[in-house]
């Protein structure tokens, strides 16, 4: 079986992007946020494809829509696919996260 290298959030980032993006939510992302997210995943996703490895980040179902459309401008070949669209068949590897304190 082929592992799936994914790029995802740190947990707390993950958790504010849900109160601010999923639908319904009453938080605002603040643009500074945003605009961390956007470079973190630009250069995520420039990592991977350094890597040979296509562009993919992991993301709660909730999200998937609003994230896909704040970064597609910034990051156009990144794929941001939610849990419930990764088979239960394949191996997933986290190769980067965005908002990790390294």
């Amino acid at each position: 079986m082929r592992e799936l290298s994914v790029i995802a959030f740190e947990p707390g980032l993950e958790n504010l992007l849900v109160q601010a993006l999923a639908p319904g939510a009453t938080a605002a992302l603040e643009p500074g946020v945003a605009d961390f997210v956007v470079r973190g995943a630009v250069d995520a996703a420039q990592g991977q494809e350094d890597a040979g490895v296509a562009a993919c980040l992991l993301v709660p179902d909730r999200v998937r829509s609003p994230l896909a459309k704040l970064l597609r401008k910034a990051a156009p070949r990144l794929r941001v696919l939610g849990h419930a669209e990764i088979p239960e068949t394949q191996s997933i590897r986290i190769g980067r996260i965005i908002g990790e304190n390294k």
